[in-house]
């Protein structure tokens, strides 16, 4: 068996020789032939050089992409994933959060006839808010796409070259992997497994990186945002019907009148706000439309470092 491991890097400089001390022999134990794709996604660290130390020291075929600048983590692991040649694709995280030691777990479901094994994690060893937040986003994710991503799945999974081959031809300009591993299809499961622990540094995905994330999915696998504004345009004219009946019964039955500045300042602002959000959906849908015709590429290489090793024909 032929197996590539994929994984994207950014500023992971002191997680690179503990993550492959562990990896290697995890690997090594499955049998077959291994290849490393290595991402380095615009570090500003050291660890370019620290993987050209580790490429040369020859004990894993490991090849490197280094990015011309940081494309994201997504866009990085997708690099990986269109050089990746092996039979059996193996995706993860490089800050040890993903722990290598569980990749066999995956490699028995896929032999079990499973196309895609995703690593879901049972625990997280994050605080309270964070794992609030993140249960609340997968929810969202599903609910708005209508796709079935696993909640708390791990960048960590196993998938088959004829996956790894249509996800590929998925030229997505703003790339959202758990919604494209969803979106192709084929057979797919999940193994239970536990958080690592990051040895060093900090976690890459803030605040800002969710928010992204979930516009990446709602606006590349979803239009309920688009019907949504058409709701929100029925809710209001219903709305705005009932309040001008309400107040139209005031006047002939009571002859009663509201403070003429009341209703007007509370219809410009309710109006204001929804014709602002409508324009702002719109105009998300809009940019990724024309971000996609510029047809850009998703990530530059700037240099590609290749092992002495022979590579996977592809």
């Amino acid at each position: 068996m032929k197996y590539s491991i994929i994984i994207a890097l950014y500023n992971e400089e002191e997680n690179i020789e503990p993550l492959f001390a562990r990896l290697i022999p995890v690997m090594q134990q499955l049998g077959g032939s291994t290849e490393y794709w290595i991402v380095d996604d615009g570090s500003e660290d050291a660890g370019l050089r620290r993987l050209e130390e580790l490429q040369k020291q020859g004990t894993a075929n490991i090849n490197i992409l280094k990015l011309s600048r940081n494309f994201g983590h997504h866009n990085a692991l997708c690099a990986g994933m269109d050089h990746a040649g092996g039979d059996i694709c193996i995706m993860l995280d490089g800050d040890l959060q993903d722990k290598p030691e569980d990749i066999p777990k995956l490699i028995d479901q896929l032999e079990a006839g499973y196309d895609v094994v995703y690593a879901v994690r049972k625990s997280r060893n994050e605080p309270f808010l964070r794992r609030m937040l993140s249960s609340a986003f997968w929810y969202v994710v599903n609910y708005m796409t209508g796709l079935h991503c696993p909640h708390n799945q791990a960048v960590l999974r196993a998938f088959r070259k004829t996956v790894r081959d249509e996800l590929v031809r998925l030229d997505e300009a703003h790339a959202f992997l758990a919604g494209m591993f969803a979106w192709v299809g084929f057979k797919q499961t999940s193994v239970a497994v536990s958080q690592g622990v990051r040895q060093s540094g900090k976690s890459k995905y803030q605040i800002h990186s969710l928010i992204s994330q979930v516009l990446n999915a709602l606006i590349g696998f979803s239009e309920k945002p688009l019907r949504l504004i058409s709701f929100l345009g029925v809710s209001l004219s219903t709305v705005s019907f009932c309040i001008g009946f309400v107040l139209v019964l005031q006047k002939i039955a009571r002859d009663q009148d509201l403070p003429e500045w009341t209703s007007v300042t509370l219809a410009i602002f309710f109006s204001t706000g929804i014709i602002l959000l409508c324009l702002g959906i719109m105009a998300e849908y809009l940019g990724r439309l024309y971000g996609q015709t510029l047809q850009r590429p998703k990530y530059i290489v700037e240099k590609k470092i290749l092992s002495d090793s022979s590579c996977y024909d592809r």
